[in-house]
């Protein structure tokens, strides 16, 4: 399912930990892992009138390619086929771009770093990739960024699905995300749990004989889910 994932890399401290995390994706089948550095034009030197100068580029373009080179043979180590790719531009657009033209089934982003009240935020980046783009994208929560040992971030790399949340509203979204879950039962999946939640402020504007029929067939839509599940179809 996820045969090609794209993964934008910025080299910070747990670029390369979450990279081997992402590796356990060939049990979902995945061929091939793209590393994506984007040198940000909005950080580049900037003349008046010519606006960067390609010096610049080609020096930054050096260190990232040589700092690829070991997320590559992490890659390839691994038995996954590896691509390095380096562009100049805003991030969210040359990301977008190139899962785009790589025709990608899956993009791997997030931020990595704690912020001032020691919350790992998403970052304007990959909310914009979520909001923008058309492929799945996955945000990792690397344990050790939490604070986690190596044995707790070991475990957690092995199995990193094995216990699923699933909450839906009955939409369409939310049926196209429920053949995703399907589609990752190689990937060591134990249990998954299928949640729907009643809007309560609607709800409270329902005689209670109305409510116990929402609920009725609420109840009714999450078994037949449930049993889909249990019956791998």
């Amino acid at each position: 399912m996820y045969k090609k994932i794209l993964y934008p890399i910025k080299f910070e401290e747990f670029s390369l930990d979450v990279l081997s995390c992402i590796l356990n994706f060939k049990k979902v089948g995945t061929e091939e892992i793209i590393l994506l550095h984007v040198i940000d034009v909005a950080r580049l030197p900037m003349d008046k009138y010519e606006g960067y100068h390609p010096e610049d580029v080609k020096r930054l373009t050096e260190i990232a390619d040589l700092k690829m080179a070991e997320g590559i043979k992490v890659i390839e180590d691994a038995g996954i086929g590896a691509k390095k790719v380096i562009t100049v531009g805003i991030p969210y657009k040359e990301i977008l771009r190139v899962a785009d033209e790589e025709k990608v089934s899956l993009i791997v982003s997030g931020r990595q770093r704690k912020g001032v009240l020691g919350e790992i935020f998403i970052g304007s980046n990959t909310d914009k990739i979520i909001r923008y783009g058309n492929v799945p994208v996955y945000i990792p929560k690397y344990p050790a960024i939490f604070g986690a040992d190596k044995e707790a971030c070991r475990r957690f790399c092995e199995n990193f699905f094995k216990k699923v949340l699933y909450p839906t509203d009955w939409s369409d979204c939310a049926e196209y995300a429920l053949q995703y879950l399907k589609g990752l039962r190689g990937a060591g999946i134990e249990e998954v749990i299928v949640a729907h939640v009643m809007d309560e402020k609607a709800m409270r504007l329902q005689p209670p004989e109305k409510f116990k029929e929402f609920e009725k067939v609420d109840k009714e839509r999450l078994e037949k889910v449930k049993e889909e599940l249990e019956k791998g179809r």
